[in-house]
């Protein structure tokens, strides 16, 4: 299941799942959580904090625009920063549009792919 977002000039992370508050990402019974540090906007550096849950392992991240093909110009780094929880630095939307975000999560010893759609306005 794909999760529709508008970001305007902020976010609050609101509780969405036991595994950690933010906005839930879930397919196929795999869930996790994420929000975007400080609020998401073009040509501003972001981080994006994860808890996965159920033992999820985030295992990659990235961002594209599928209707240009293409995806961010910097690669984010990935840090476990407790037990399912990660964050993602140096996200940054080079333009304004739709996003999604992809994160590769492990359960066991299958890896999956979990998406998220946003839109970033100016």
């Amino acid at each position: 299941m794909k999760l529709a977002l508008a970001l305007a000039a902020g976010l609050a992370a609101t509780p969405a799942l036991a595994c950690g508050p933010g906005i839930p990402v879930s397919a196929d019974g795999l869930q996790l959580a994420y929000r975007i540090e400080p609020a998401a906007a073009v040509g501003r550096m972001v981080a994006v904090e994860v808890a996965t849950c159920d033992g999820l392992a985030l295992e990659g991240f990235d961002a594209r625009m599928p209707i240009h093909g293409h995806g961010l110009n910097y690669r984010p780094r990935i840090a476990a920063t407790g037990p399912g929880a990660y964050r993602i630095e140096g996200v940054l939307f080079h333009m304004p549009g739709p996003w999604q975000f992809v994160f590769d999560v492990r359960a066991g010893e299958t890896t999956r792919r979990l998406t998220a759609d946003l839109t970033i306005r100016r």
